[in-house]
């Protein structure tokens, strides 16, 4: 069960690379509580050299090399279908009606032709039908202001705050992941955790190569949500080249 680990970590890792967000203002950092650092850095260190390489890491190679990617497409597809109605909420509680919509027709579609989702037929369909992770009610909550909670790391979970991941709980309650028994949506959370811990595997790197881990971890996931609570988009303060990259561009111009 404790197959989740670093996976949500790593995500946010990969992101916070590539999108260049190394420094935060004022206001994030205030946002950001970590009373239990030194518990946390504990637990990390668990979750990171032990648990990862001696675990979820063996799983995960396994299943990205022997695993027939048609197969983990289609359980993946199953898996991403399952959200399609919480997302649709969450969306309409965001006021997003036209990806609450395109949430909707992806799951009938997908429901009544893909074969209960196994093939994404709606994409095949539309390109602009396609599937998102950004609308779960943690984030909702994020976008009416909602402070994360204290951070703290969890034995065999990884990054967890009240609003983010004990939101992300209520989802659990709309159908169709109403209807799942406990040991069947602990069974989903595991299959997910090891697809997205198989898809990052080549990322490692960027996480051992840092000097200090649990922090860059800590700071990654924080800038992975505050990405996802503005919609997918990323505000322009928050990047610190942009500015410089707006002056070289007028020094450009005036030469010109």
């Amino acid at each position: 069960m404790n197959n989740c680990l670093i996976s949500l970590a790593l995500v946010s890792t990969l992101l916070f690379g590539c999108t260049n967000l190394k420094q935060t203002n004022k206001v994030e950092s205030m946002q950001r509580s970590d009373p239990l650092e030194a518990f946390n850095r504990k637990i990390f260190n668990f979750n990171y050299n032990i648990l990862d390489p001696y675990i979820l890491q063996p799983v995960a190679m396994c299943w990205r090399y022997y695993l027939p990617i048609r197969v983990r497409m289609g359980l993946n597809n199953f898996l991403n279908n399952l959200d399609e109605p919480a997302n649709m909420v969450n969306a309409f509680l965001t006021g997003q009606s036209r990806r609450a919509m395109i949430n909707f027709t992806r799951f009938f579609l997908n429901s009544t032709l893909g074969f209960a989702g196994i093939v994404d037929v709606a994409l095949k369909a539309n390109p602009e039908l396609t599937h998102d992770d950004l609308h779960h009610f943690g984030s909702t909550l994020g976008q009416y202001g909602i402070e994360y909670g204290p951070y703290i790391e969890v034995p065999g979970y990884g990054s967890f705050t009240l609003r983010e991941d004990g939101g992300d709980l209520i989802d659990m309650f709309y159908p169709i992941l109403s209807f799942l028994t406990w040991p069947m949506s602990i069974g989903k959370w595991i299959l997910k955790s090891v697809e997205i811990r198989a898809q990052l595997l080549d990322s490692d790197i960027i996480l051992r190569h840092q000097q200090d881990p649990y922090n860059f971890v800590r700071n990654a996931y924080f800038q992975y949500h505050n990405f996802i609570n503005n919609g997918g988009k990323l505000k322009i303060n928050e990047n610190a080249n942009i500015s410089a990259i707006e002056n070289d561009l007028k020094d450009i111009d005036n030469v010109e």
